[in-house]
This record gives C-alpha cells, structure tokens and sequence, in this order.
C-alpha cells in the first residue's frame, strides 16, 4: 500500500479524542456545534453545517444551490464517484442531468457523456 499521507497524532489529539469518547456524545454533540460555529465565524458566514463524509457536503452543496428538475450539472470524469453521484441525488422531476467532461486538448481521452 502506498500511504497517502501519514496523519500526525500526538498527545493532544489522543487525549481530546479520549474525552469526548468518555463523554458519550460522539454525534450532534456540544464538539459539532463548537465546530461549526467556529468554522462559520472563520468562514465570515452567520452558518456552517458538519457532515458525515464529502458525499453529503456535495448534496448539500447542490441543495443550498437550488439545483432541479431539468438542470444540467458538469463534473470532471477525473474525480471521486461522489462527484457524480451527489448530482444523481439532487432533487427533481425527471433526475438532474450529469455529464462528465474533460477538455480534449488537456486530457487523457477528450469525451463528455451523460449518464
């Protein structure tokens, strides 16, 4: 296996997982709400929302957007399945429209389609 990257834990970060572990609140606790409002201030926003994985922050994304019936949503082919898939999810009457695209004179095969 070739290591993406190799995380730093130290005795800090072991103790404060400790802790909240101890606490019995592991999700929608006091550490998520602390999170997210400093995370809204240091983005200069009134919110900020903490989510379980990349997949459900891009199908927020696109909620908050105001993607729907008949939009058509353009993601690289060159990215994570969620990428897609969070589009998939969007709300609408027919489905939203993904098409996958890469620019032909800078890739590795230059085609678009939908699916």
């Amino acid at each position: 296996m070739i290591p993406i990257a190799k995380p730093l834990i130290g005795d800090e970060e072991q103790r404060e997982v400790a802790r909240v572990l101890g606490s019995g609140s592991l999700a929608q606790g006091p550490e998520v709400a602390a999170f997210e409002a400093e995370f809204a201030a240091f983005c200069g926003t009134k919110h900020a929302l903490a989510t379980t994985n990349g997949t459900t922050a891009l199908h927020l994304a696109l909620l908050a957007a105001g993607v729907g019936p008949g939009d058509e949503v353009i993601t690289t082919p060159f990215s994570f399945f969620a990428s897609a898939s969070s589009i998939r999810m969007a709300p609408s009457r027919y489905g939203t429209s993904s098409m996958l695209t890469t620019n032909p004179a800078r890739s590795f095969h230059g085609r678009t389609g939908y699916f």
